[in-house]
């Protein structure tokens, strides 16, 4: 497990998160419910260069 979270190539990421499936993908959620770090911005600046998460629209 160790070395699953220490993944840090992005495409081995986006390929690992996107055969989860929606099953995998819940199991997911309901293990991690919150994350730390010292900018609000990066951790979401991150999916979305992953393509994780979509590009919020501006306005």
């Amino acid at each position: 497990m160790t070395a699953l979270l220490a993944e840090r190539t992005a495409g081995t990421v986006q390929d690992r998160v996107e055969r989860l499936g929606a099953d995998g993908i819940a199991r997911v959620r309901s293990a991690f419910t919150s994350v730390g770090s010292c900018s609000v911005h990066e951790p979401v600046d991150d999916l979305i260069a992953l393509g994780l998460l979509a590009t919020p629209p501006e306005g």
